[in-house]
C-alpha cells in the first residue's frame, strides 16, 4: 500500500486523469455537473494523492441530516444493526438522543478511488480519513451518512464497501442509490 496525503480541490482539473472505473461515476467527475453540486450542496472536496503527486482519489463531505425512526433506535441501542451503538457520557445526552428524530450528520457525498488503487487499502485508509474530518468537522454529530451507489443493472454496489466500516442500510433502496449511516463515536475499525 502507498502513503496517501489529502488536501481541499484546488482546481477540477485535478481529477482529469483520475479513472474509477465506474462510467457513470467517471463521466460525472470530469462533468461541469461535479463543479455544480459541490457548490450548490456546499460540499468541502478532497483530492487524494499518493507520494509521488498523483491524483488516486476523490471525496466530498458536506452536512447534512438523518432522521431516524423508533424502530431503528431501538434495533442501535440493542446492538442488532451494523452502525455501533452510540456512546453517551450522561443520562440526559441518552435522552435526548431517544427524543430526537432528526440529527445533523457529516455525509459523504462522493467518494472514488482511481481504479488502479482500489483493493489494495487506500480506501480503508481513506475511511479512516473522513471519519476524522467528520470528528472535527461536527465534533457533536453522532451519524455520518452515506448514499452508497448502487447499480443493479450492471452488478455495482458500494453498499458492502461502506458495511466494512459499521455503515447500516436504510431501506428502501431510492434509485440508483442506498442510503446508510455509520456512528462516529466509536469508530468501527475494520
Amino acid at each position: 500500500m502507498c502513503r496517501i496525503r489529502f488536501h481541499i480541490l484546488r482546481d477540477y482539473k485535478e481529477l482529469d486523469n483520475s479513472v474509477c472505473g465506474i462510467d457513470v461515476m467517471d463521466d460525472f467527475l470530469h462533468s461541469d455537473r461535479l463543479k455544480e453540486s459541490i457548490i450548490a450542496n456546499h460540499c468541502d472536496p478532497y483530492i487524494i494523492e499518493d507520494d509521488k503527486n498523483n491524483v488516486i482519489g476523490f471525496f466530498a463531505l458536506d452536512i447534512t441530516t438523518l432522521e431516524l425512526d423508533d424502530d431503528y433506535k431501538a434495533d442501535l441501542m440493542q446492538g442488532m444493526l451494523d452502525a455501533a451503538k452510540p456512546e453517551f457520557q450522561t443520562k440526559e445526552e441518552l435522552r435526548d438522543f431517544l427524543e430526537r428524530k432528526v440529527f445533523d450528520v457529516v455525509d459523504i457525498a462522493y467518494l472514488a478511488i482511481h481504479k488502479d488503487y482500489q483493493h489494495k487499502g487506500v480506501g480503508s485508509e481513506v475511511m479512516s480519513i473522513i471519519f476524522d474530518i467528520a470528528r472535527i468537522k461536527m465534533p457533536e454529530s453522532v451519524f455520518i451518512t452515506v448514499d452508497a451507489l448502487y447499480l443493479k443493472d450492471r452488478g455495482y454496489n458500494t453498499a458492502p464497501f461502506y458495511e466494512k466500516f459499521g455503515f447500516q442500510r436504510m431501506y428502501p433502496v431510492f434509485g440508483d442509490t442506498i442510503r446508510m449511516f455509520s456512528t462516529i463515536y466509536p469508530y468501527k475499525a475494520v
